[in-house]
């Protein structure tokens, strides 16, 4: 259990560390699990994982760079290879799992406040510039990686009696996103919050949180992004890097008809011709002026869907859509077995997805770790014991 409450702290301080710390976790869980119907509960994942990994494979060859695109999809079969062990391991440990997993995510988001408080002082020690704008940048991402389990977790833990893990859970991480006013974070937060209102009230919309992904899967190339419009307009002044996000996505969805079947090759958002072009972000009007300057795609989208369209084009994508099919199919049936456990684990899916949609890169080893955690933890929430008992009374 120490590795599980270990991966909050480390998602605050150092996320990428969990390219280590997830697959370890999965070890130590592999090796002290009972063996029996193991390689069943492993095999779903891996198959439906190895899929994607597959697709990547099969783009390889016609890839902007085909070398690279052959390396990247050998330590991706790796990294979903530890997320599929850990989604099989997890679920076998129940509660306790969960505590532990909660509880470090306190501890995490604790820590990063009190380091904030302090102006950098705990963590100075490693930082080359401790100011107070990088400090809050560093911890924004374990910021958004407890929003994704602050309302699932929480409302598990208290269905259980457990309000002391649910309060260390929720008030630390409620405290860090206001502080670092991480809007990914604050969107999934929302979402969260509003799904389980929904399932709760009315179980039927457990069909819509479960056909969102496919339909942003499938919409993602055709929607208009244009930065100069209504919503490029709104966000220009209060929140430059939205109106960044707009120009990234408006760029990408052009670029995805060059290579509709194959795509680029994974990761190619990084060398995509034109990508490097530093862009001027400005605001509307007359009085036009410029706020802000990046590149038009600064190492990933910032976009998942897009992200699998541009780089594994259409064989990607049908990758992608059946694990999502098989991942929507459990959303669905756990709301069928019990109502609570449902309604948590669709909000899990549902701040999972806001944060796929507007953040980070869909291969990011820390992401794709983070992703592994929160189908199992999805899975966890569904097992016969924690389901019967969560609907106690």
């Amino acid at each position: 259990m120490l590795l599980l409450g270990l991966i909050g702290p480390v998602v605050y301080v150092s996320p990428t560390s969990l390219a280590a710390v997830v697959p370890l976790a999965g070890l130590a869980l592999l090796a002290a699990c009972p063996r029996d119907q193991l390689l069943a509960d492993w095999l779903t994942p891996a198959w439906v994982l190895g899929l994607v990994a597959a697709a990547a494979l099969v783009t390889a060859p016609t890839a902007l760079d085909a070398g690279w695109a052959w390396q990247r999809s050998a330590r991706l079969i790796a990294e979903l290879l530890a997320a599929s062990l850990l989604i099989a391991t997890l679920p076998r440990f129940g509660e306790p799992g969960l505590r532990a997993i909660a509880l470090g995510f306190g501890v995490g988001a604790a820590f990063a406040l009190l380091d904030l408080a302090l102006a950098g002082a705990l963590s100075g020690w490693a930082r080359s510039h401790p100011d107070p704008h990088s400090i809050r940048i560093s911890y924004s991402r374990g910021a958004v990686a407890h929003a994704l389990m602050l309302v699932p977790l929480g409302v598990m833990m208290a269905r259980r009696g457990a309000w002391g893990v649910a309060l260390a859970l929720a008030l630390p991480g409620l405290g860090a996103v206001a502080v670092l006013t991480s809007l990914s974070a604050q969107v999934a937060i929302l979402a969260a919050a509003v799904v389980l209102v929904l399932v709760l009230a009315v179980p039927a919309t457990v069909w819509v949180v479960a056909a969102m992904p496919l339909v942003a899967l499938a919409l993602a190339p055709q929607i208009p992004y244009d930065p100069s419009g209504p919503l490029g307009c709104a966000v220009a002044a209060s929140k430059p890097s939205a109106l960044h996000r707009l120009h990234i996505w408006d760029f990408v969805a052009t670029r995805v008809g060059e290579r509709p079947w194959l795509g680029h090759g994974i990761e190619a958002s990084r060398s995509l011709p034109g990508g490097k072009a530093v862009i001027d972000l400005k605001t509307c009007g007359p009085q036009a002026e410029v706020i802000a300057r990046g590149e038009q795609v600064p190492l990933h989208p910032h976009n998942a869907a897009l992200q699998v369209w541009l780089e594994l084009g259409a064989v990607g994508v049908i990758a992608v859509a059946i694990a999502l099919v098989l991942a929507g199919r459990r959303v669905v049936a756990l709301v069928v077995r019990d109502r609570w456990a449902g309604a948590a684990g669709a909000a899990l899916a549902a701040s999972a997805l806001s944060a796929a949609l507007i953040s980070y890169g869909l291969w990011q080893n820390w992401w794709l770790m983070i992703l592994a955690l929160v189908a199992a933890v999805h899975a966890t929430i569904a097992r016969p014991s924690l389901t019967r008992q969560s609907a106690a009374p």
